[in-house]
């Protein structure tokens, strides 16, 4: 299966959107095959079947990032697959959450950022994507640096972080104000911010640009933890 996934890719890297109708049909069984491959029993740490049930699931976030990345992003929501659309974003949420692996991470983290500049600030393209970013998407901006394990002195994890501002910033840029205003009534209250704090953070986010935002946030996150 790892061996046909990487084909996929590599087909999508040569023909981009003329693969558009072929991946529009096989979208979803490979998707489905590939989930029950990853999520299907318990398997013995450290084993090689654990090995390879961890090679699938990166291969499946390299599958999304190319498929996004490569003006395909449609495909997720067309006719034949939009009714499994919200399994798909929320398999990204695990991926930002998966500790196991920084890779994935980083390519979760990265997908989403294609998504959203493509889908953001049109209620009407994706029914529910907005309470989806601003729910899932945003917890998951927030809760994956301030866990300790995220290690900002190491040089994968700084590359997740970009990811992650880069995602904060588009969605800011996407949103503007409704956004602006949810950070400061329900996300940054939520991780104890008073009045001031909040006051420079969405200062930050409206003025600064992305290697000052980054150097903000990093302070800002440590202190928070």
């Amino acid at each position: 299966l790892i061996e046909f996934v990487l084909l996929i890719n590599q087909i999508i890297s040569t023909y981009k959107e003329k693969v558009r109708d072929i991946l529009d049909k096989l979208l979803l069984p490979l998707i489905q095959r590939i989930m029950q491959s990853v999520n299907g029993g318990d398997v013995t740490p450290k084993s090689e079947e654990e090995r390879e049930k961890l090679e699938l699931r990166k291969t499946y976030f390299v599958f999304l990032q190319n498929l996004v990345s490569h003006q395909l992003v449609d495909v997720l929501s067309s006719e034949a697959n939009v009714g499994h659309l919200k399994a798909v974003l929320m398999s990204l949420i695990e991926g930002c959450y998966f500790f196991k692996d920084v890779t994935i991470q980083r390519l979760a983290f990265s997908t989403l950022k294609f998504i959203i500049s493509s889908w953001g600030s049109n209620p009407s393209k994706i029914a529910g994507f907005t309470e989806f970013i601003f729910n899932d998407v945003s917890k998951a901006l927030y809760s994956v640096p301030l866990n300790p394990n995220f290690n900002l002195n190491d040089v994968p994890y700084n590359t997740v972080f970009v990811d992650i501002i880069h995602n904060q910033k588009t969605i800011v840029e996407k949103y503007g104000a409704p956004y602006l205003e949810y950070l400061a009534s329900t996300i940054l209250p939520s991780l104890h911010c008073d009045s001031a704090t909040i006051s420079l953070y969405l200062t930050a986010f409206q003025k600064e640009d992305r290697n000052s935002l980054k150097t903000f946030l990093r302070g800002f996150i440590l202190n928070k933890r």
